[in-house]
This record gives C-alpha cells, sequence and structure tokens, in this order.
C-alpha cells in the first residue's frame, strides 16, 4: 500500500515538472483555448460578440471564385485590442494586434477556402465587427510594399493622436501581379485617395462606432460617404497629420488606384476619438471637459458682442480686445503643437501673452495717434478668421497645398489682403470684433 502511495506522489510530481518545463503551467489558467469557428460571407460584414478569454478562433471564408487571388481579413473592436493571425502559432511577422487591424491571405489554390486565427485575451467580451473582401489579380494589394510594419503586406492604418493633433500612417501597395515596389511601372501607375468621416459629436456608443465603421469598408460605400482629403502618388510621403477633436470620432480610409488597369482595393479603416472610450483609463474621454476654455470663450464672446456696438465710444478698450485677441490667436496654435503643455496650460499662457499685447498695441496707439495704423491688426485678426473658414473647405485640402511653405504663404496672402482691402473702410472693420477661438468653440459645441 505504501509504495502504490509513494508511486502516486511520483508520478504528480514528474506530471507538474512536465507541465512547468513546457511552459503550460499558469498559462492555460485563464485562457480557454478554443476551435471555435465562424464562417464569413465573403464581401459582407458581420457583428459578433467574443467570449473572455477566448483564443484559437477561426474566421473562415469558403466557396470563393477561381479568380480570387487575395483576401482581406480585417477585425474592428471599440474598446479592447484583439490579436489576429495567419497561422494558429502567431508568428511575429504573421500577426498584428489593435482594434482597427486586417491581413492579407494569398489564396493558394484557386477556389480553396481561407481562414486566419483570432484571440481574445481579454477577461471580458468583446464586441466585433468582421469582414472579408477578395480582390483579384488584377486588383492592386493594399500595403503591399510594407517597410516599416511587421507584415510583407499590412492593408491596416496607423494611428496616433494627442488632443490637438492626429497621425495616420500605412504602408505602400504593390501591383496585383506582385512587380517590384521599386519598379517604375509600380511607382507610375499607383494612387492613394484619402477619405476623412466624422462621427456625431459627443457619441460613443458602439451602435454608431460600428455603422460608422461599416460605411468605409467597401471602395463603393468609402466614395459614397467619406470626404476626400487628399490624392497622393506612390512617390509621396505616406503620413498625414490632421486636426483632433476629442470626444468627436473620426474615421480615415485610404483607397489605392491602379490607374493603368483602372482598378481599385480599399485598405482596412481607422477610427479614433482622440481619446480612450474605456473609463478609468489614461486620457478617457470622459474626463475630457474644456471648462476652462469654455469660460474663456464665453466670456471673449460677450466682449466681442459688447465692441460690436459699442466699440469706439469705448476706443482704448477696443485696441487692448484687438491687441489681445491677435495674440491669442497666434500663441493657442503655437503652444499647443510645440510644448508639451496641458490644454488648461496653454489657454492661461496665451491669455497672460493677450493682455501684454492689448496694453502694448494701447501704447502704440498713445503714441502714434493715426487711424490707419489702428486699423492694422483690427484687419489682420479679421483676416485670420476669414483665412481660417476659407482653409476649412475642401479649398484647404487641396493637392498643391499640401507643403508647408505653400499652405503658409497663402494663408499670410489672405490675411494681408483683406487687411489691405478693408483699410479705407475703418468704420465696418471696427465694428466687426469676431473671435476665432469663440468661432471654433462654437463648432464643436454643435
Amino acid at each position: 500500500m505504501r509504495c502504490l502511495v509513494v508511486l502516486i506522489i511520483i508520478c504528480f510530481k514528474c506530471n507538474i515538472v512536465e507541465c512547468l518545463s513546457t511552459g503550460r503551467g499558469s498559462l492555460d489558467l485563464n485562457i480557454k483555448s478554443t476551435s471555435e469557428q465562424y464562417e464569413l460571407v465573403a464581401n459582407q460584414p458581420l457583428l459578433m460578440q467574443i467570449e473572455a478569454m477566448e483564443t484559437g478562433i477561426i474566421i473562415k471564408v469558403a466557396n470563393l471564385s477561381t479568380s480570387i487571388t487575395f483576401i482581406i481579413f480585417q477585425i474592428h473592436s471599440q474598446r479592447l485590442t484583439l490579436t489576429l493571425s495567419l497561422t494558429n502559432t502567431y508568428n511575429y511577422e504573421s500577426t498584428v494586434k489593435g482594434n482597427n487591424i486586417g491581413l492579407i491571405y494569398r489564396v493558394a489554390t484557386p477556389g480553396s477556402a481561407a481562414m486566419v486565427y483570432l484571440n481574445n485575451t481579454h477577461n471580458a467580451t468583446v464586441d466585433v465587427l468582421l469582414a472579408a473582401f477578395t480582390y483579384t489579380a488584377n486588383d492592386p494589394i493594399p500595403g503591399g510594399c510594407s517597410l516599416e510594419f511587421p507584415q510583407e503586406e499590412a492593408p491596416y492604418l496607423k494611428l496616433q493622436y494627442s488632443h490637438v493633433l492626429t497621425t495616420v500612417d500605412f504602408q505602400l501597395a504593390n501591383l496585383g501581379i506582385s512587380k517590384d515596389c521599386e519598379d517604375s511601372v509600380t511607382k507610375n501607375s499607383l494612387e492613394y485617395d484619402i477619405y476623412l468621416y466624422f462621427l456625431k459629436q459627443n457619441e460613443l456608443g458602439a451602435e454608431e462606432y460600428f455603422s460608422s465603421l461599416i460605411k468605409l469598408l467597401s471602395i463603393d460605400s468609402i466614395q459614397k460617404f467619406g470626404r476626400k482629403i487628399h490624392s497622393l502618388h506612390h512617390s509621396e510621403k505616406t503620413s498625414l497629420a490632421f486636426s483632433s477633436y476629442p470626444r468627436k470620432g473620426a474615421a480615415y480610409a485610404v483607397v489605392v488606384r491602379d490607374t493603368t488597369l483602372k482598378t481599385s482595393a480599399a485598405y482596412v479603416p481607422i477610427l479614433s476619438y482622440s481619446c480612450d472610450v474605456i473609463e478609468g483609463s489614461t486620457n478617457s474621454c470622459a474626463d475630457i471637459g474644456d471648462v476652462v476654455g469654455t469660460v474663456v470663450t464665453f466670456l471673449i464672446g460677450l466682449l466681442g458682442l459688447f465692441m460690436c456696438f459699442f466699440g469706439h465710444r469705448f476706443f482704448k478698450t477696443e485696441m487692448f480686445f484687438v491687441g489681445f485677441l491677435a495674440m491669442l490667436a497666434v500663441s493657442l496654435p503655437l503652444f499647443e503643437l510645440g510644448t508639451q503643455l496641458s490644454n488648461e496650460d496653454v489657454i492661461v499662457t496665451g491669455i497672460l501673452l493677450g493682455v501684454l499685447s492689448g496694453m502694448i498695441w494701447i501704447l502704440v496707439w498713445v503714441c502714434l495717434g493715426i487711424p490707419v495704423v489702428s486699423l492694422l491688426l483690427t484687419g489682420g485678426v479679421l483676416g485670420y478668421l476669414f483665412a481660417s473658414l476659407i482653409f476649412f473647405t475642401p479649398f484647404g485640402s487641396l493637392d498643391s497645398l499640401r507643403n508647408g511653405v505653400s499652405y503658409s504663404m497663402v494663408f499670410m496672402s489672405i490675411i494681408l489682403f483683406l487687411t489691405a482691402f478693408l483699410l479705407p473702410l475703418n468704420k465696418l472693420v471696427g465694428n466687426m470684433q469676431l473671435s476665432v477661438k469663440y468661432m471654433h468653440w462654437t463648432y464643436r459645441n454643435n
């Protein structure tokens, strides 16, 4: 009997040692590996839920046409990141992790089924949007010339944001016949259209999130619902910068076109709120509330209305206000883009500089007393407002203005032209004391 007990103990210890030596000791306690399989219909999105700690999920597409040469599988999740892989071993080169991700599956045998593997390593159920779009040999391959992303073919976008700026990056495409990426035919044939789609202000729900992404999955719907921002040539930089609007979702999509064969393909779209939708996290959308900015812009708006009707009766106050606005309009974007200060610190710094600028402008008026000189800054502020409005229209998205120097020169030309044009109209200019920041605040809250 004792020998039997000793033998059982020895066998139990051996099993423990074997388990630990193979690395399976603690990993499988919380994560359940499944062989669950979901079959997608090609080119049709599917909304579903992935259970907590569920791995090894097979996403499959069958009944493919023999003309299909590659498929773009894509997964979208609003709150938690997921892992997508071409193999069940999850190699680094064939695996991608994120919220808006995708991979290219090459169809080896015409008509054969295609599958990828999906992991949810979070202790929570995740709502996901699945889709698989098919393409032929004549279609360009999104991200087929990947140099910076881990995968050789990376059809997804990467996004980084701050409360001021959002940067979107993607990899160059390749021709469907898999030409050399440095081949002149490839460089001269491919062009890229960048699209932007805004969600409703402060709409952070899952329904709005997924319905917006569905509009940017296929080429036809991208062109229908998206706003075309730029068209890039194959030799241009594939990193784009956009203004951030925290709590206002913005979805980005890229369509690559083969100008020779007249075919096209869509990258995996990406969506961002310029904040984190998970409550309690760093930079959470729930914590974003520009109280200081709202109060300041409201007060400036009231003062602007006062200046509209009674400005000339309080001329020195008008001069101070104009100097204040001019410095505020210049200092806010400079400090937001060039420093790491918080939004409140930027506003307070801008106000202090604005007060100093207003006092200096009053001093200029007292020393010179020339009416035309006093109108220069007033016209400049009005020109700044008009230039900002013009550049917010499709005019600001012209390809010729993508260069920073060209953009700045045209912007300054509008300001100077309007200033010179309105100099003879001193009464009209004096009554148009409006705040650019106030207009911006009004836009964000509508």
